[in-house]
């Protein structure tokens, strides 16, 4: 018996001599390891940092370290199914909220895929993400009276075959046409059931709907306050949890704030966020789920494959000069070439000097000096580019001449649907041969630039080669045409090709034009020259416009011309 205790004695102090060795063994590790926690990073977060722009990045305001893993760990992957209406498919943007979403996540380590049947045309995008399940005109459902869309008959393909995670922001048409509001609740419950029911295992984060530009969601604005989704969400929310289903609420409304005086809508569209509303969106939808995401990632799965990730950067130029006013495009080169994700960020150091755009498009501000920085969103690398900006001493004074928003009787021509949006673009719907359009000549004497303010929604795969499938306008003998939303421009004089540019999707509402001066025309868009040509145009002309763009809806908000004093 004594025997035993002196046993269990040493045995213990085995044990404990044990504990501490390991104990000092982690702090060892720990201290060759500069990789601060979480709770370390947020507490260095500076006050000036914790309250910045809310369009920061989220790997700036959020940040996360990944347990180290062996070299050869392969993280599992988690598919993530955007669920919504217009604003989820990205209205008036490239892909929503979800090139934002992609970037933030990635940014953060997470490794993912979005699932859905509908297809963006994103350039930031790798071709597997830009699939989901936004439908523009789309109601909750299931539709009962065979007119409109309903985003429940598509859930099925939505899902892909089976997601882990979706995302659901939707109801805005619920209200703007009146359908199924007055059982909301019941509505909205059999929606998320049925995404439960076909991808068994989901979590399901419903988000509230939100804000048009008036600083107010379309439920309240309709009048709904005590029928309105937004208010009825959390209990809905919280019946379904009861039911046993992984159903969490996200206040996308409130979080996101989006508004008119931020500038977080289009000028003509005062319901689609622009880029900057869907990436404040996406900011509030990865501090959601991000920890879940990391969460299903660090479960492993053996048989996933080999990611490669970028192990450097280069930038076209390191150092560039820009006029105020003007625009220079920056490049980036990731490699290897085939990592998963070349991707960049771009920010500036001096917003006040000059911007940079998710393109790298630099615009000059004022007369500075300003760094320009791209960094992969994969790993976070680096390269920077010194943009040294000035004033044009030399550059005509332009006046705007006209500004025309296609007002119905100033304009002749062929009309095929007539006016939309209040009659502040010109309507040109999908699936006609051909629109055309003139007015009679103007005066823009010898100095001036002729702008065409477009952009196009809709089955934005169109190819770019096919001739006959372009909007375009003339002035003169010279006719502007831009095929596939802005991915190739040409110049063409009486009918014969003279240069041609071929650039990113231009799905937003963009600035094409043409400017003429001491014998050369210039084509640019959104006042960055594509190309330069030599010629002569006349002082006074005519201009037309045309639309031959199927299944598709084009809109031209306006021709505009701007003279030199």
């Amino acid at each position: 018996m004594k025997t035993t205790r002196i046993l269990s004695l040493i045995l213990a102090v085995v044990m404990m001599l044990g504990i501490f060795c390991s104990c000092d063994k982690d702090n060892d590790t720990a201290s060759t390891d500069n990789t601060p926690s979480k709770d370390e990073v947020v507490s260095t977060i500076s006050e000036d940092e914790a309250t910045s722009s809310e369009t920061t990045s989220v790997d700036t305001r959020y940040r996360t370290t990944r347990e180290k893993k062996p070299a050869n760990f392969k993280y599992k992957n988690v598919r993530i199914a955007c669920i919504g209406d217009s604003i989820t498919q990205g209205s008036g943007t490239y892909s929503g909220y979800r090139y934002y979403l992609y970037r933030d996540l990635i940014s953060n380590g997470a490794t993912f895929t979005y699932v859905g049947s509908e297809r963006s045309a994103d350039p930031r995008l790798p071709s597997e993400y830009q699939v989901h399940g936004g439908y523009g005109g789309a109601f909750i459902g299931p539709n009962t009276d065979g007119k409109n869309r309903s985003t429940y008959d598509h859930l099925g393909n939505y899902l892909g075959g089976g997601a882990d995670i979706a995302l659901v922001m939707i109801g805005h048409n619920n209200y703007f046409h009146r359908i199924d509001v007055d059982n909301i609740s019941e509505v909205y419950g059999n929606f998320i059931r049925r995404i439960c029911e076909l991808s068994p295992g989901i979590t399901v984060y419903c988000a509230t709907i939100v804000n048009s530009a008036k600083g107010t969601a379309p439920d309240t604005e309709k009048g709904y306050d005590e029928n309105g989704i937004n208010k009825l969400l959390p209990s809905i929310v919280a019946g379904l949890c009861q039911e046993g289903l992984d159903v969490r609420f996200v206040d996308l409304r409130a979080e996101s704030n989006l508004s008119g005086e931020a500038g977080d809508f289009d000028g003509g569209d005062n319901t689609h966020p622009n880029e900057q509303g869907q990436e404040k969106m996406a900011a509030v939808w990865c501090n959601a789920i991000l920890d879940q995401v990391l969460e299903i990632n660090d479960k492993g799965d053996n048989n996933a494959a080999k990611v490669i990730r970028p192990s450097s950067i280069n930038l076209s130029d390191d150092k560039v000069s820009v006029f105020t006013g003007n625009k220079v495009r920056l490049s980036a080169t990731v490699k290897p070439s085939d990592a998963k994700c070349t991707g960049v960020m771009w920010e500036s150091s001096d917003e006040s000097i000059a911007t940079v755009d998710t393109f790298g498009l630099v615009s000059g501000v004022k007369s500075g000096t300003a760094t320009i920085t791209a960094k992969t969103i994969d790993g976070g690398i680096a390269a920077t580019c010194e943009v040294t900006v000035s004033k044009d001493e030399n550059a005509p004074k332009y006046k705007t001449l006209v500004s025309e928003q296609f007002t119905k009787e100033a304009w002749e021509g062929e009309e095929a649907g007539g006016f939309g949006g209040g009659g502040w673009y010109r309507y040109f719907p999908g699936g006609s041969a051909k629109t055309v359009t003139s007015k009679t000549a103007y005066e823009a004497g010898s100095n001036f630039m002729v702008n065409m303010a477009y952009a196009a929604e809709q089955n934005v795969g169109i190819s770019t080669t096919n001739p006959n499938y372009y909007v375009s306008f003339t002035y003169g003998d010279y006719e502007l045409r831009v095929f596939n939303c802005g991915g190739t421009v040409k110049l063409f004089k009486s009918g014969f090709e003279l240069d041609s540019k071929t650039t990113e999707y231009k799905l937003k509402r963009h600035l094409y034009g043409m400017s003429y001066k001491d014998g050369k025309i210039t084509v640019h868009c959104d006042y960055e020259t594509l190309f330069t040509v030599k010629g002569s145009m006349p002082t006074s002309s005519k201009i037309t416009v045309t639309s031959s763009e199927p299944s598709r809806i084009s809109h031209i908000q306006a021709i505009i011309i701007r003279k030199a004093n």
